[in-house]
């Protein structure tokens, strides 16, 4: 095999070796992000649970409009995250889907260069 393919096939091995690393660490952010919200999230609807059930005992009125102005908010903040945990999981989706695809094209360029160069 010449210096120039060999040149090539390093090249194409770090290209699959970045490929390999950025996946592992995509795949591990995905991870922790995907166990970590779930419960986040059912823990937080408790505590709001908590502020509505308590909010029935309130006799002021203004602190009763203050907690009911809590529970809204905090119910803003669980459907947000409950939006940001279904995007993570699309796009993680559609992403490994991509490099999948990437990693494959890569393939087939390495073993073409391989044919290449046996038949040289």
């Amino acid at each position: 095999m010449n210096h120039r393919c060999k040149k090539i096939a390093q090249g194409w091995q770090l290209i699959n070796l970045q490929f390999k690393t950025q996946a592992e660490a995509i795949v591990d952010i995905y991870t922790t992000l995907s166990e970590i919200l779930p419960p986040a999230i059912k823990s937080i609807q408790t505590i709001n649970h908590a502020v509505k059930e308590f909010n029935k005992f309130e006799t002021d009125e203004n602190e009763r409009q203050r907690k009911e102005l809590t529970y809204a908010t905090i119910n803003e903040t669980i459907s947000s995250l409950n939006n940001r945990l279904y995007l993570l999981t699309n796009h993680q989706q559609k992403l490994k889907t991509l490099m999948d695809k990437q990693n494959d094209l890569l393939l087939r360029g390495m073993n073409t260069n391989e044919q290449t160069n046996n038949e040289l």
